[in-house]
């Protein structure tokens, strides 16, 4: 009976230590963190989607040396992609 008691106490008081190093653990302040462009960018231009209709959808480039935005369009009844706007100066709008 007192071996059994021995190992109840004994679980209990690493229970009590696992849960103290967590409590603990938690009231640590985390600094928030970022990435940057240059950790996750390794090229000269940026891509993303977007859709028009269920028939057409948009390419967005951001040619990241010359600071422009290239907007283009597909157009599927006729199999083209079309340059929809590509006079955004990224550079002029987010003057530094």
């Amino acid at each position: 009976m007192k071996t059994n008691q021995n190992t109840l106490i004994a679980m209990l008081m690493v229970t009590a230590v696992v849960l103290g190093v967590l409590v603990v653990g938690s009231w640590k302040s985390q600094s928030a963190q970022a990435a940057t462009t240059s950790r996750t960018m390794t090229g000269d231009y940026i891509m993303a989607t977007g859709q028009i209709s269920d028939s057409s959808s948009l390419l967005y480039v951001i040619d990241i040396p010359k600071q422009k935005l290239l907007v283009y369009a597909t157009d599927p009844s006729r199999n083209t992609v079309q340059v929809v706007d590509d006079r955004v100066d990224l550079g002029r709008i987010f003057a530094r």
